[in-house]
């Protein structure tokens, strides 16, 4: 917490490897995350990072059944438990039948799902 201009989303960027910084020194699970090359910092990020943005950042160009899928995609899931993973939630969260609706085509409400 703080006022405006303090510096808390900079450091939820530098924190999930989203911006790079300029002085100190971060590690994240025993590495210096300055020293890693980029697709080491990536492979790190994929593996143990996520973010839930202010703003859903649903992709627009894709389905709500594409836009659950993708962050599965991103973490090497396989084919079948990614299509058993995405259709419990369309199932837990009771949108089934919007699995093959695009975000423009839904709710303010239904994109917070």
């Amino acid at each position: 917490m703080g006022p405006s201009g303090s510096g808390k989303s900079t450091l939820l960027n530098v924190i999930g490897m989203l911006d790079g910084f300029n002085e100190g020194e971060y590690r994240f699970l025993d590495e210096s995350v300055q020293q890693l090359k980029e697709k080491q910092r990536t492979n790190l990020y994929k593996q143990h990072i996520g973010f839930v943005f202010q703003a859903y950042h649903l992709i627009d160009e894709l389905t709500v059944y594409e836009n659950i899928e993708t962050p599965l995609l991103y973490q090497n899931v396989k084919g079948s438990e990614r299509k058993a993973m995405v259709a419990d939630i369309l199932d837990r969260f009771n949108i089934v039948a919007k699995k093959d609706l695009f975000p423009a085509q839904l709710s303010g409400g239904q994109q917070h799902w």
